[in-house]
Formats: C-alpha cells, sequence, structure tokens
C-alpha cells in the first residue's frame, strides 16, 4: 500500500510542480488520470498476488 501511495503522491507532486510539459509529449489531465489510476491498480493487485 505504502508503495503505490508513494508513486501516486510523487506523480501528483510533479505534475503540479512541473505541470503537463514536463513528459517528452505533454498528455491531457483525462490521459493522465487514466494511466494513474491503472498504475494504481497494478501496484496494488500485484502485492495481492504476492501473498
Amino acid at each position: 500500500m505504502r508503495q503505490c501511495f508513494t508513486t501516486v503522491f510523487s506523480a501528483c507532486v510533479v505534475r503540479t510542480a512541473h505541470g503537463p510539459d514536463l513528459a517528452t509529449r505533454p498528455v491531457d489531465h483525462d490521459t493522465y488520470t487514466a494511466h494513474l489510476t491503472l498504475t494504481a491498480h497494478r501496484t496494488l493487485r500485484a502485492r495481492e498476488s504476492t501473498k
């Protein structure tokens, strides 16, 4: 759980501080949140499968 929180929090901090232009290819808000949600789901599911 901590790893998931750290990943999501860090991504949000970087996005807030630098905006969408920091990435090599800027993405809109909906795409960004979709990718972040997918990352969180995969991280949490990976933790479940290792128990």
